[in-house]
């Protein structure tokens, strides 16, 4: 049997459906500026540079709303009591900065349409993932929706106006760093809402969470703001700097690449 939908359950506060609204109108103008902002295809700007200054702008509001309401000297008491939970954090700081990375590099290979029919590809990993972790079994109606979803992404992405798209080299290279983002996507997201929930940041003030994450993000960009500087001379931009390193980390290795 199908099991009743309440919205009230979905959004139990007329503030909740204001942040999914936001959330869901943010995340769509954020790729569409991302494609806005190539020229033919290319990024004159270093892509990186601008993730490290979106994750400073995000750990300066996180900072800006918790000293709203709490002392500054407070930040460092709670991170002597719980300074593990900083290094805890880099491991959903390395998948979103890969995440961050890859949505430049991508919106540079599909159009944004085909970008975000693929990227909702993270709820179907996130919903097994999810339930596999937090033993929470998804309802019929949602595991309807996982499959409905599957199938048109294969049939907006493989179907075209002379029939079937051919799957060239460059073309499943392309594919592979989108399942990348995707599955980091998915990842981050159940490790970030264990540590939230069930992990050791249960206890900790959520924006100081934020800003441990925060900060870990920057320090993983910055890492790859180096390297890219290091080595933007041997390849023509950013994006094929990038994509060789994925690529070789995948196929090679982390001492073969």
């Amino acid at each position: 049997m199908w099991k009743s939908f309440d919205w009230v359950d979905l959004f139990p506060t007329k503030k909740s459906f204001i942040v999914f609204v936001l959330y869901i109108g943010f995340s769509m103008n954020h790729g569409l500026l991302v494609k806005l902002s190539q020229d033919k295809g290319i990024y004159t700007y270093n892509i990186v540079s601008v993730i490290l200054m979106t994750e400073f702008m995000k750990l300066f509001i996180s900072l800006i709303l918790y000293l709203k309401d709490n002392p500054l000297n407070s930040i460092i008491d709670q991170t002597r009591k719980n300074y593990t939970v900083i290094f805890l954090y880099l491991v959903p700081s390395i998948l979103y900065c890969v995440y961050n990375n890859l949505a430049f590099v991508n919106l540079s290979a599909f159009d944004p349409t085909t970008y975000f029919i693929f990227l909702q590809l993270r709820v179907i990993l996130t919903g097994i993932v999810y339930q596999c972790l937090f033993k929470k079994d998804l309802s019929k109606i949602q595991w309807l929706s996982l499959i409905l979803l599957t199938i048109g992404c294969m049939i907006k992405e493989l179907k075209t106006e002379d029939g079937i798209r051919p799957l060239s080299n460059g073309y499943l290279t392309s594919l592979l760093l989108m399942f990348i983002q995707i599955l980091s996507s998915c990842l981050a997201g159940v490790y970030n809402e264990y540590l939230l929930k069930e992990g050791q940041g249960i206890k900790i003030n959520i924006y100081i969470q934020n800003m441990y994450m925060y900060f870990d993000s920057i320090l993983c960009n910055f890492v790859l703001w180096i390297t890219v500087k290091y080595e933007n001379d041997h390849y023509t931009s950013d994006i094929d700097l990038f994509k060789n390193k994925m690529v070789c980390k995948i196929i090679f290795g982390y001492w073969f690449s």
